[in-house]
């Protein structure tokens, strides 16, 4: 093993320790001070170690961490080869909250575009396990819309003038997700897929084209007489029924 390899080694190790710690923060401190210019400078075998790393269940926390600190900055060269290891680590991992760790410095990185055409690409040809990943990750790159003021609601007409426009921006991204999840959650059959689609699944027919407006009915049908409760239980918050929010159970491991 190189020397470099081993510094990073060490490097993740007392950054993994240091996790959840009294001294946490001191130590990260520490730790950022003396990897950030070798980060900033990475060579290939640097690269290449981060690229494993980011596939690996603990490492892949080291490598968020240093790329979250200097997200704005980081050279061109090491965005470009850390961007598909970085949203694959997004749908890898299975917390659908802690994804949002991989998913956000990508959007300010690279653009909420190529981030959810990245996750897209996922749920349209990816494994079973990989579209709902992937799904799940799409809810933490949606262009968000801001109030600047007390608004009689949080409808899009009352948004920032700068908001509106960044959520236009990616109106065709917005269509395309829409159709690919109610196309989805009609025709594959997986437990995992449809878990993670239900709570993002829009059910307006006015929101799709006419020849997949057929699919709405369809998709409530299956959601409604599922045998998974959980499907069940949203398809019920989406129509309104229900109120109270039960968490998304576990993706499987199996890979």
């Amino acid at each position: 093993m190189s020397r470099s390899n081993n510094s990073w080694d060490d490097y993740c190790v007392r950054y993994l320790a240091a996790l959840g710690t009294d001294l946490g923060d001191e130590t990260l401190k520490s730790l950022w001070s003396e990897t950030r210019q070798h980060f900033l400078s990475a060579s290939e075998e640097d690269i290449n170690w981060f690229i494993q790393a980011l596939g690996d269940e603990q490492r892949k926390l080291f490598v968020v961490f240093m790329f979250n600190k200097v997200t704005k900055s980081v050279p061109q060269y090491l965005k470009k080869v850390l961007f598909s290891p970085l949203i694959r680590a997004a749908v890898y991992e299975r917390n659908p909250s802690f994804n949002r760790s991989f998913v956000e410095p990508c959007v300010i990185a690279f653009g909420h575009r190529l981030v959810n055409e990245a996750l897209l690409e996922f749920v349209e040809h990816g494994s079973n396990f990989e579209k709902a990943g992937a799904v799940n990750a799409l809810y933490w790159a949606q262009v968000p819309l801001r109030f600047d003021r007390e608004v009689p609601n949080f409808s899009k007409e009352y948004a920032t003038p700068e908001s509106q426009a960044a959520y236009d921006a990616v109106a065709d991204i917005q269509l395309r997700k829409r159709c690919l999840f109610l196309r989805e959650f009609v025709k594959n059959s997986s437990v995992e897929v449809r878990r993670s689609i239900i709570p993002s699944l829009v059910l307006d027919p006015l929101l799709y084209p006419d020849e997949l407006r057929h699919f709405i009915p369809e998709a409530i049908a299956i959601a409604k007489t599922h045998s998974d409760s959980y499907i069940r239980h949203r398809i019920e918050v989406q129509l309104g029924t229900e109120n109270l929010l039960q968490p998304l159970p576990p993706r499987n491991s199996n890979h």
